[in-house]
């Protein structure tokens, strides 16, 4: 075989070499290639659960909760004594329709038993169970017509700071009763009001129910009068004691008081 026909044999087979492997780069690109995930994606995927839109659960941001803020949780203490104003709210109402689920006993029996129904809610309460809303509730139980259930709420009245609402549900729960051991307890209630403005109209209660209450009551305030007679108002009281029976307990009281103020004012 010559030169010329050496070098023409070569040129074909380095052509059809070249040929092939452009259509073999070519059926490369035209195919799809799988691309393994990373290291660190299979990490992830394996300990990161995701949500139902496949979106990885850290992805998300957390909603706050609203509840601490809105509804304020309550102690046992506190959830005790909402429950005994809810109780007490109840009593108070079906004393008025006379359906409190006593059964179907004598009316004179069914008073007896709600009557000591509401008497037990209102001992359970301390003083630090005496909100607004449990005051309010034993001023409105100062006219119930059971002077032991008058007690109860005086006992719990004594113990918060004097208003002029309390004074007034006071003094009408003590006007409707002729319990002597009743207006004992009120006079405690009564004694800080000394000091306020109104001590004119304690001053009016005790000398009217002197004057014209019950024997045992017109006895009981002349009685325990004294920290409520002054040198300025002595003189009211005078007047009053001027009225009453020779020799009743009751004048007889408010004289020894009236001397004392006048012994107490000129040794001053």
């Amino acid at each position: 075989m010559g030169e010329g026909a050496q070098v023409k044999r070569w040129a074909s087979v380095f052509f059809f070499a070249v040929v092939l492997v452009l259509l073999v780069r070519l059926v490369q690109r035209g195919s799809p290639r799988e691309t393994a995930p990373s290291q660190t994606t299979l990490e992830a995927s394996d300990s990161i659960p995701l949500s139902p839109d496949n979106r990885s659960v850290e992805a998300a941001a957390p909603v706050p909760s609203l509840v601490p803020s809105l509804v304020p949780s309550l102690t046992p203490v506190e959830s005790a004594v909402a429950e005994r104003l809810r109780e007490l709210e109840r009593l108070s109402a079906c004393a008025h329709t006379q359906d409190c689920g006593f059964g179907a006993d004598a009316p004179r029996s069914q008073h007896v038993q709600l009557s000591r129904a509401i008497m037990a809610e209102l001992n359970q309460f301390e003083p630090e169970d005496l909100t607004e809303s449990a005051v309010r509730i034993a001023e409105q139980f100062m006219r119930f017509p059971d002077d032991d259930v008058k007690e109860a709420s005086l006992r719990l009245l004594a113990q918060v700071p004097p208003t002029s609402h309390t004074l007034e549900a006071v003094l009408n729960g003590l006007q409707d009763s002729v319990s002597a051991p009743l207006y004992e307890r009120g006079l405690e209630v009564l004694l800080p009001y000394r000091e306020r403005p109104e001590r004119e109209q304690v001053d009016a209660f005790l000398l009217q129910s002197i004057a014209r209450g019950g024997h045992f009551v017109s006895q009981e305030v002349a009685r325990r009068a004294r920290p409520f007679i002054t040198p300025e108002n002595a003189s009211r009281f005078a007047a009053v004691r001027d009225v009453l029976p020779a020799r009743s307990r009751a004048r007889e009281a408010l004289d020894l008081h009236l001397r004392e103020v006048r012994r107490q004012a000129r040794g001053r």
